[in-house]
């Protein structure tokens, strides 16, 4: 028989440590704040290897939560994503947001009409959509 005043208390969960706001400002900048699978707004940050304490910019990738979701999903009949997928959808869509950024200051350059800029941007423009072609296929 339990006297009164016993009950036990609920356990706490340990608190995870927060990424360092150097190392997480750093993956989300170079992603654009976009989820590396689907690109839409990304709001979450997922490691790679499934480390928690593991902040290594390599092992951290930017995802929306409905991609997060299907990244620890396990069921059956469902192929989740492996660590190297994951690392090759956050490395080319690093690259193309690498490409973004130099198409976007380029276009910036007031006045600058010449054919070897025109030429860069065309060429710049071309790499992308292969790029993207590659990641549907």
């Amino acid at each position: 028989m339990k006297s009164k005043g016993t009950h036990s208390k609920p356990k706490r969960l340990k608190r995870r440590a927060r990424i360092p706001k150097g190392v997480k400002d750093k993956i989300l900048v170079a992603c654009r704040h976009c989820c590396c699978i689907c690109h839409k707004h990304a709001t979450q940050i997922n490691h790679i290897d499934g480390d928690r304490s593991n902040w290594n910019f390599d092992n951290l990738i930017p995802l929306c939560p409905s991609c997060h979701g299907k990244v620890h999903t396990n069921y059956q009949m469902t192929q989740g994503y492996t660590t190297s997928q994951l690392k090759m959808y956050r490395d080319e869509w690093i690259q193309t947001c690498q490409i973004l950024r130099v198409v976007a200051a380029a276009q910036n350059v007031a006045g600058d009409q010449t054919l070897e800029f025109r030429m860069t941007i065309k060429s710049l423009d071309r790499r992308v959509r292969g790029l993207e072609e590659r990641r549907h296929r």
